[in-house]
């Protein structure tokens, strides 16, 4: 006769979502300028990447310019994305921002702190808020993304 194993069921993070911190930057200076301040107040290479594609009512699509760096030594991925081209947003619900920053992955407290506080305490960047990790953004953004 077999013996019965008791099964265990683990629940997994999804390390899509959850883990996920999305940052409004608010500025007026390019997106260059923006990607080269983020690999030094990060310590990343933030490089240029395919554009992210809407498309707008009247039949043609919006480029948005779109910089990534993924780290080779850690689970962590930066995206910074531009909320607005040709007169045009991105994420309607937040037509104030200017970059979208998204980080992926696991990252201490503690260096979330230092990358606000850098970020906000920076001459280039007039306003930071924390945006909303819901759907919104996930769905208006993410999903768009080549």
């Amino acid at each position: 006769m077999k013996h019965q194993t008791k099964i265990t069921k683990h629940t997994l993070a999804d390390a899509g979502s959850d883990n996920a911190l999305f940052l409004g930057l608010v500025t007026s200076e390019a997106d260059y300028k923006i990607s080269l301040l983020l690999n030094r107040v990060c310590e990343i290479k933030l490089s240029s990447d395919k554009p992210v594609v809407s498309p707008i009512s009247s039949g043609d699509n919006v480029s948005f310019s779109h910089f990534t760096s993924v780290s080779e030594f850690t689970n962590v991925g930066y995206q910074l994305i531009s909320n607005k081209a040709k007169g045009k947003t991105l994420s309607k619900k937040y037509p104030g921002i200017d970059y979208i920053l998204i980080i992926n992955g696991t990252i201490s407290k503690t260096s979330k702190e230092k990358i606000v506080s850098e970020l906000r305490n920076n001459s280039l960047v007039t306003a930071l808020f924390f945006l909303e990790t819901e759907s919104h953004i996930h769905n208006n953004i993410v999903l768009q993304m080549p």
